[in-house]
């Protein structure tokens, strides 16, 4: 009797929890855009992406000379780039050795670059707040999923395709190109730092 009674808060709290923590594809847009639109740029998709993936993407070489080592190196990364694009800059000069003086130089450089950098990522973070975002039925192929999106801002339209893939029972994207299709090449491509990696 007691087992009976412990299967069937089982099937009434556990199982149906677990079936609604799997979204499909097409929900997982949904929440990816709404994030997106809150937390424009890496911010917005950072928890939507499978590092792992994107981290296999890049060249050995180029990894290197970023100084990353783990798909969480380079998450931090991509999120870095956007808060504070001269760090990056700062911590790759310093990586490849530029004597003192050629660093002082450099500073009032990298600071001009950092807020054009800046400037750009918060008008094109200005443009996707005001983008509408309509998302079609998704095609599903065993664990890649493809769906329509269709953006419009100031009266222009444009439709996109956007992949996502399945991991466990998660539907995430496997890269960075989401962000292109909404318009923030800004943030897809770093802004602008040396190195930065795009997919």
């Amino acid at each position: 009797m007691k087992f009976r009674i412990f299967a069937a808060i089982l099937i009434l709290f556990i199982l149906p929890s677990a079936a609604a923590a799997e979204m499909t594809p097409a929900q997982t847009l949904e929440k990816i855009v709404a994030s997106l639109k809150a937390n424009p740029g890496i911010a917005g998709i950072a928890d939507f992406v499978h590092w792992q993936t994107a981290f296999e993407q890049m060249p050995a070489p180029q990894l290197k000379e970023m100084g990353i080592s783990s798909p969480e190196d380079l998450k931090k990364f991509y999120i870095e780039a956007q808060n504070d694009p001269g760090a990056i800059i700062r911590r790759q000069m310093k990586q490849r050795g530029l004597p003192a003086e050629q660093a002082q130089m450099m500073e009032q450089h990298i600071a001009a670059m950092s807020t054009q950098l800046k400037q750009r990522m918060d008008e094109q973070h200005t443009k996707i707040k005001r983008t509408t975002f309509e998302i079609g039925e998704a095609s599903v192929n065993g664990s890649e999923a493809k769906i329509p999106l269709t953006t419009s801002v100031d009266g222009k339209q444009k439709e996109d395709v956007v992949t996502l893939r399945k991991y466990g029972n998660e539907w995430l994207l496997p890269g960075l190109a989401f962000l292109e299709s909404t318009g923030d090449k800004a943030a897809a491509a770093g802004g602008a730092p040396a190195g930065m990696p795009q997919h």
